[in-house]
């Protein structure tokens, strides 16, 4: 089963750890002693997961339950905003098509903000016209708390409070006559969350060195390199147009124009309805800036080795995408079902809402970053067009054409178009839910020390993670995560095995072969050692391998590209020599090779290998310390890709299903 363990971002330990800081001393919020921690609103939503610690794997599945329940919320939210406006079916089965989009249900399986920043969005909003439908202080006071909220739990929120501020002023415009009266009605939305945000962040520039997460700076200076040239313009200027592109995919191309459409009826469209419009419409247009500037950082440096994947990204704009379809139902429903305009009328507005979906369409095809590689945690929603947009352009007419179709025909029926509408979400969620399944398995397939920690109960103890490997120095890497995460009800310490005392220390984690007990190696060549001399010699990949089991000092189930080599340590207790043989069940892909073994490079034997399994014995000599025996074969490797029908890219020659070395005088007719 997928989605046992974080799998995506350095993020998801971050949000986790800040969890269990707060709960241990509150004033965590306002005071992080991380500054690497972002806003504290996520971290406070998945507080009631850490009922269940130490046991992180009831922690891990709480947290997973808490965001499917924040993602179901928008069920709720969006009939709330649709009932109003459009006739009942249609807000059943909007709110239940809009509840099933690729932005709702892929990014539970993740430890991220967005599963509470997405449905708090939408909520503010329909907070938000209720206030201004109503005199209802209850409502002014929820949906500033809601906007104030939105700013702790993600910087975007500000947006939001922007937002705000720019319906303020169209309402005070709209009551030009009775400006006292209407500010005197609506002063708790307007004011509240100026005073909760202000007081907030007096509070944290006075006593915290944490304001942002983000490094402001950067961003600023990227702002203004945009105007230091003309090709810096227009870099900018083409990366704005992908975002774009990408509400023009999500939003299924019909849905993004009634969107847009809905502005040619502004005069037929009542004040509540147009401050929630307002709203959204801000919200997202000013998202687009920060996540421009946060590509552009990359983007601006094509020798960055992620620089295409930073083309098209999706993640910072996708809280707005529900609220865009909510808006563009209302749009269909008010303007387009209903029959409040004569038969030329309403073949005019067709005709127009057709030309809109035509130069949205021809948009995408001159503007989309066919070059773009998907960093697909980023770019979930269209996860689905990875492959066609490698293909002729014309699949993208093919796809135009196909959602005009589908909306020409059940335009008078639209409960059979939003019934086939939620079948093609569910459709083309498939390839994002795919690629998280996948990487969720590889990332558990590395989680052999977090398994060990997890399975066998170790909580606080000290744990020293060495310091010389390179991954404890960057957060975001998997292998860092996974320990750290799994480990959590632990001490870690960073440093160099020199510098501490056995004594001090329960558990080593470390890339390098110590002269340890070893209890655990991930499949990536990560041990877990108990700082005590080893009771038995110690079997470990070096390098040339694909990922591999390991269980009671056996190498189990590994590839190995056209050479690898294994280290074997025989600790200095043991006789300063002895005799051993090593025991390989293998088999050769694709052909037969011969493969040539050599002990610290003194050849010793070379054997054939069939794609038949074969067992192998290597008698050799064993002394005190490290040795290393390395295999090559000369007829190389292949990738599954290129011989038969496989998606595997690896370059693999021979498979091992097990390696073992026992010495020489035992009876081998046993094993």
């Amino acid at each position: 089963m997928p989605f046992n363990t974080p799998f995506a971002f350095g993020d998801e330990y971050l949000y986790t750890i800040y969890s269990k800081e707060i709960i241990l001393n509150p004033y965590q919020i306002l005071f992080p002693t991380n500054t690497e921690f972002y806003p504290p609103g996520y971290s406070i939503f998945t507080i009631p997961a850490f009922l269940f610690y130490p046991n992180m794997a009831l922690v891990y599945r709480s947290i997973q339950l808490l965001n499917i329940l924040a993602s179901t919320s928008i069920l709720f939210i969006s009939y709330f905003l649709l009932k109003n406006y459009c006739s009942k079916w249609i807000a059943i089965c909007g709110s239940v098509f809009i509840s099933i989009l690729p932005v709702n249900t892929l990014y539970c399986f993740m430890i991220l903000s967005e599963n509470l920043y997405i449905p708090l969005l939408t909520l503010s909003g329909l907070l938000l016209l209720k206030s201004v439908e109503t005199n209802n202080r209850t409502f002014q006071f929820l949906a500033a708390f809601a906007i104030f909220f939105l700013t702790i739990v993600k910087p975007y929120g500000f947006i939001a409070l922007f937002a705000l501020f720019i319906v303020l002023l169209y309402t005070l415009n709209y009551f030009k006559e009775e400006k006292r009266s209407f500010l005197y009605n609506k002063l708790f939305l307007f004011v509240i969350p100026c005073v909760l945000i202000g007081l907030w962040y007096i509070i944290k520039i006075l006593f915290s060195n944490s304001l942002f997460r983000y490094n402001t700076n950067s961003y600023i200076n990227t702002f203004l390199y945009i105007f230091s040239s003309t090709p810096n313009l227009i870099i900018a200027f083409e990366l704005f147009l992908h975002e774009i592109d990408y509400f023009i995919l999500t939003g299924y191309v019909i849905f993004f124009a009634l969107f847009i459409i809905i502005l040619f009826y502004w005069k037929n469209i009542k004040l509540p309805l147009r401050a929630y419009i307002i709203y959204i419409y801000i919200y997202t247009a000013f998202s687009i800036i920060p996540t421009v500037l946060h590509m552009l950082r990359i983007v601006y440096n094509p020798s960055h080795e992620q620089y295409l994947y930073y083309f098209i990204w999706g993640r910072y704009i996708d809280p707005a995408l529900p609220s865009i379809f909510i808006i563009s139902l209302i749009c269909w429903n008010n303007f387009f079902i209903e029959d409040r305009n004569n038969s030329s009328q309403k073949n005019w507005e067709y005709l127009r809402l057709s030309i809109i979906i035509g130069l949205l369409g021809l948009l995408i095809i001159v503007s989309y970053p066919y070059d773009a590689i998907y960093k697909a945690a980023n770019t979930l929603p269209i996860q689905y067009t990875q492959e066609i947009i490698y293909r002729p352009v014309f699949l993208f007419y093919s796809l135009i054409i196909l959602f005009i179709g589908i909306f020409l025909l059940f335009r008078k029926k639209p409960v059979v178009f939003l019934s086939i509408m939620i079948v093609i979400s569910l459709i083309i969620s498939v390839p994002g839910y795919s690629w998280l399944a996948v990487v969720s398995v590889k990332a558990d397939d590395k989680n052999e020390i977090g398994n060990y920690l997890q399975k066998n109960h170790i909580v606080n103890k000290s744990i020293l993670l060495d310091i010389d490997w390179e991954s404890f120095k960057n957060r975001y890497v998997l292998d860092h995560m996974l320990v750290k995460f799994w480990g959590m009800p632990n001490n870690f310490l960073y440093g160099n095995i020199t510098d501490y005392n056995n004594t001090r220390i329960d558990y080593i984690i470390s890339k390098q072969n110590l002269p340890y007990e070893i209890l655990a190696i991930s499949s990536d060549n990560i041990k877990l050692y108990q700082p005590k001399e080893p009771s038995q010699l110690q079997l470990i990949p070096l390098n040339g391998f694909h990922l591999f089991e390991y269980d009671n000092n056996r190498i189990q189930n590994i590839w190995m590209s056209n050479n690898g080599s294994i280290s074997i340590y025989m600790p200095f207790s043991f006789q300063e020599f002895g005799h051993y043989t090593i025991i390989l069940d293998a088999n050769s892909f694709n052909d037969t090779r011969t493969v040539y073994f050599y002990k610290d490079e003194k050849f010793l034997n070379s054997v054939e290998i069939s794609q038949n399994k074969t067992r192998i014995y290597l008698p050799l000599m064993i002394h005190s310390g490290d040795n290393t025996v390395r295999m090559f074969t000369p007829e190389g490797c292949k990738r599954p890709c290129d011989v038969i029908m496989s998606g595997d890219t690896r370059c693999i020659s021979i498979h091992f299903d097990q390696i073992s070395i026992i010495p020489t005088n035992i009876n081998r007719s046993n094993l």
